[in-house]
C-alpha cells in the first residue's frame, strides 16, 4: 500500500512539474523569485479573455510611487482592445532602494560607487521574468514590448542602454525626470550598438553631439 502511495505521489509532482502554472485569470498577482539573488517580488497582471500562450506580452514600468497594481489596471481597456498581457513588476523599495536601486537600475552599489555583478541589476530581472513565463508555458512570444512612465520610463531607456540583448522587440517611454546621455568627445560604443571599430565609435559620438548642438541652435 505504501509503495503504491510513494508511486501515486512522484506521478502527482511530475504532472504538476509538467504543466505551466497559469497567470492569474484576468486581474491578479503571483510572485517571482529572482534567480540571482533569490529576491522575491510580488508582479501585478492581466489577461484579457481568450488570451493564451500567443498572446503578445507587455512589461509596465511604473513611475516613482511604484504603484504597479494601479499601473496594472491603467492597462486594462488597451490590453482587452488588442489582445496583450499585461506584466507589472513592483520593484520594492526595500529591495531596489530609491533612484539607484530603480530608475538607474541598480547597476551601482550606492554606497561602495563599485558596479554590481549584472545579475543584481534591477534591467535583468525583466528578461528574467520573460524567460520564467516561457519556462512555465505562460508565453510562447519570444520578445516582448516595454512601457515606462516617469521613473519607469528612466528605468526603460537605461535598460535598452544597457542591457542590448534583452528580447525587446519594441519600447515606449514618456516623462523620463533626467535622462543618461552620451558624454560629448567619448567614444559611443554603447549608444551606437556595435560598433565595427574604434573609428566608427569615435564618429557615432561626434555625430551625437553635432545634433545637440543643432537643437541647442
Amino acid at each position: 500500500m505504501n509503495s503504491k502511495l510513494s508511486l501515486f505521489a512522484v506521478l502527482a509532482l511530475s504532472a504538476s512539474l509538467s504543466h505551466a502554472a497559469p497567470l492569474p485569470k484576468e486581474s491578479g498577482s503571483f510572485d517571482f523569485t529572482v534567480p540571482q539573488t533569490g529576491k522575491k517580488m510580488e508582479v501585478f497582471s492581466y489577461q484579457p479573455p481568450g488570451a493564451n500562450a500567443n498572446t503578445p506580452v507587455v512589461f509596465v514600468l511604473t513611475g516613482l510611487n511604484r504603484n504597479a497594481a494601479e499601473y496594472r489596471d491603467s492597462w486594462v481597456e488597451n490590453a482587452k482592445k488588442n489582445k496583450l498581457i499585461v506584466i507589472a513588476p513592483l520593484f520594492s523599495e526595500a529591495d531596489y532602494p530609491g533612484n539607484d536601486g530603480y530608475n538607474l537600475g541598480n547597476i551601482e552599489n550606492a554606497k561602495t560607487h563599485q558596479v554590481n555583478p549584472k545579475g543584481e541589476w534591477a534591467f535583468t530581472v525583466i528578461d528574467d521574468l520573460f524567460a520564467d513565463m516561457q519556462k512555465q508555458g505562460v508565453t510562447k512570444q519570444q520578445d516582448y514590448y516595454l512601457f515606462g512612465n516617469s521613473a519607469g520610463c528612466q528605468f526603460v531607456h537605461r535598460m535598452l542602454t544597457f542591457v542590448p540583448e534583452a528580447n525587446v522587440k519594441a519600447a515606449i517611454c514618456a516623462a523620463a525626470g533626467w535622462w543618461t546621455m552620451a558624454r560629448c568627445g567619448k567614444p559611443m560604443a554603447l549608444w551606437a550598438g556595435q560598433c565595427a571599430s574604434e573609428s566608427d565609435a569615435k564618429t557615432a559620438g561626434r555625430l551625437f553631439c553635432q545634433t545637440r548642438a543643432d537643437h541647442r541652435r
